[in-house]
């Protein structure tokens, strides 16, 4: 536990991300707008990025 404050956890990115993006709206950094346009903009990058990665499987 570093500087006396837990780990925190959360059950997905999209949860991660949502916390985050608040965080930086109540820190003044961010307008409400702008958070809800870098979370829709990070869900379709996200999108692109995982369509357009090509694996293999294991063992084959």
């Amino acid at each position: 536990m570093e500087f006396g404050i837990s780990p925190r956890t959360f059950n997905s990115f999209m949860e991660a991300a949502d916390e985050v993006a608040m965080s930086r709206l109540y820190g003044g950094i961010h307008y409400p707008w702008g958070n809800e346009a870098g979370i829709k903009n990070g869900a379709l990058v996200g999108q692109y990025v995982f369509e357009q990665t090509k694996t293999k499987k294991s063992g084959k």
